[in-house]
């Protein structure tokens, strides 16, 4: 009775093993195969404009500056790849109704959701951390004091949408956005409890975290990575199952 005990854990603790080790392997393959790279999805002179050799090797501050804009138009590739109509050209956004010349200072891009357009304040943050979350980000603006930066005031936009590159290594990221990580977060996760009318000056690693947005989600696959994806997970199935007892 005691051999019998003894042997059935050892061929459950074998089969659980077998489970977890097929849910790696499904999981990998999986992420393997239908990652798509994002680099397609930005237009060509973002592309080029990322793999210039004299901005790539540019300090913290001077990348920042000269890409601000750069990031502006890939945010709006991306937000493409979920909404229909997006806009981050300031004619484009003059004709759908916005007074730019006013309210151009809180907001970068327009996006229309369920027959709604909503604001964006963009931004392009270099941190050195764990991973690209792990950083409070600074968004205070200067645009409205000179040499003062400020808050940003609660009605200047709808959502922030912050890109970080992990510069912790080296710039090698700065290159690829796919190696970025993207937030989109509310403004009415950002209003100062100390100051209501204003926004919080420095976002935290939590919100950032809270608000993370994988744009991988919103692509349609196409068929042939579907079928390869499915054939990977049948193979790690049968490998598992020649080791079944």
């Amino acid at each position: 009775m005691i051999f019998k005990l003894i042997n059935y854990l050892n061929t459950y603790k074998i089969y659980s093993l077998n489970k977890s080790l097929l849910y790696f392997l499904n999981k990998k393959y999986y992420n393997s195969y239908m990652e798509v790279d994002l680099m397609n999805y930005i237009e060509e002179d973002d592309q080029k404009i990322l793999k210039n050799k004299r901005l790539f090797k540019m300090s913290p501050n001077d990348w920042g500056i000269s890409l601000g804009i750069t990031n502006q138009y890939i945010q709006g590739s991306l937000l493409k790849l979920k909404y229909d109509e997006v806009y981050c050209d300031y004619d484009q956004i003059r004709k759908c109704g916005f007074n730019i010349s006013t309210n151009i200072y809180g907001f970068d891009i327009i996006f229309k959701n369920n027959n709604k357009f909503y604001t964006v304040q963009s931004k392009l943050r270099q941190v050195r951390g764990v991973d690209p979350y792990s950083c409070q980000v600074n968004i205070s603006t200067s645009r409205r004091r000179k040499n003062k930066d400020m808050g940003y005031y609660k009605t200047d936009f709808d959502y922030l949408f912050v890109s970080l590159v992990n510069i912790k290594e080296d710039f090698e990221y700065r290159k690829d956005i796919n190696k970025w990580g993207f937030s989109f977060i509310p403004v009415e996760k950002l209003i100062d409890p100390n100051n209501t009318d204003y926004l919080i000056k420095d976002v935290p690693s939590k919100l950032l975290n809270e608000y993370k947005i994988n744009f991988q989600d919103f692509i349609n696959k196409p068929p042939e990575l579907i079928n390869k994806s499915s054939e990977s997970i049948n193979k790690s199935s049968e490998l598992i199952n020649k080791h079944k007892l």
